[in-house]
């Protein structure tokens, strides 16, 4: 499985969150507590708000902690939204194409989790795609064809109603094929001043671990709290949380 962060709030550097902190990001890519897997070394990527109002993207298959790079990128960039993953793979194989965040329509996706048993069903997800979504796929993994199904069911008016959509048909597909726990899902998307975490998996299953913190400057969420101070709360389960900069948050459950 993989970790994940997002922050949204006052201008903020990426290092704050991803290298300073006892428990960063780059400590969890090689010694993540609350996961599957301790390592997670198969890549690298961050998503995060530019002065120009746009979203920029930078991946790279290296492990986190050994890339100067990102170290460079992290302590000189500061932005208001952002989302940083350290990718373990479970399926795909390690490439810049299968990194995470995924861009697309303005959005950006990082994930950890999965579609159980994928390959049994992988072709009539992607058949559901309209051509100008199934052609924007250009990796391998299910990471990156839940975000482009998660679009194809209107995330862009409703996330709510798109999130629920999309679980309700990944798990009749799958009830079909008779796979078990067929969604894991925790997620990260941001677009302009909106920021949306969803922490769902089917029925038998907890779904992957995500905290939130509220700080003075904004709101940070990660797969591990960053620091063991009392301050992190786990987000509720089977649930969407919208974040709407400077207007509100709203935490909303979602069916199961």
């Amino acid at each position: 499985m993989c970790r994940l962060l997002a922050y949204q709030g006052e201008p903020n550097y990426l290092s704050h969150h991803i290298f300073e902190p006892e428990h960063s990001l780059i400590d969890q890519s090689h010694h993540a507590t609350k996961g599957k897997m301790a390592v997670n070394a198969d890549g690298y990527g961050l998503a995060w708000q530019s002065d120009k109002n746009d979203i920029a993207l930078f991946k790279d298959i290296l492990p986190a902690w050994g890339c100067d790079n990102l170290h460079n990128i992290a302590y000189h960039t500061k932005s208001p939204t952002f989302i940083a993953h350290v990718r373990a793979s479970t399926q795909a194989p390690v490439s810049r194409l299968n990194c995470h965040p995924f861009k697309q329509d303005g959005w950006v996706f990082a994930h950890n989790g999965q579609i159980n048993e994928y390959p049994k069903i992988q072709r009539q997800i992607e058949n559901a795609l309209p051509d100008r979504l199934f052609h924007a796929k250009h990796g391998q993994t299910d990471s990156e064809t839940i975000f482009l199904s998660l679009l194809n069911h209107g995330f862009d008016a409703n996330p709510l109603k798109a999130t629920n959509s999309f679980i309700s048909s990944i798990e009749q597909l799958a009830g079909q094929k008779n796979i078990k726990i067929p969604v894991v899902l925790t997620a990260a998307l941001f677009k302009d001043n909106t920021l949306v975490m969803i922490r769902y998996a089917s029925k038998g299953r907890t779904p992957p671990s995500l905290f939130k913190k509220q700080c003075l400057q904004g709101i940070c969420f990660a797969s591990e709290p960053y620091a063991n101070d009392g301050t992190w709360q786990p987000v509720v389960e089977n649930s969407i949380t919208i974040c709407v900069k400077d207007e509100s948050i709203q935490n909303i459950r979602l069916v199961s």
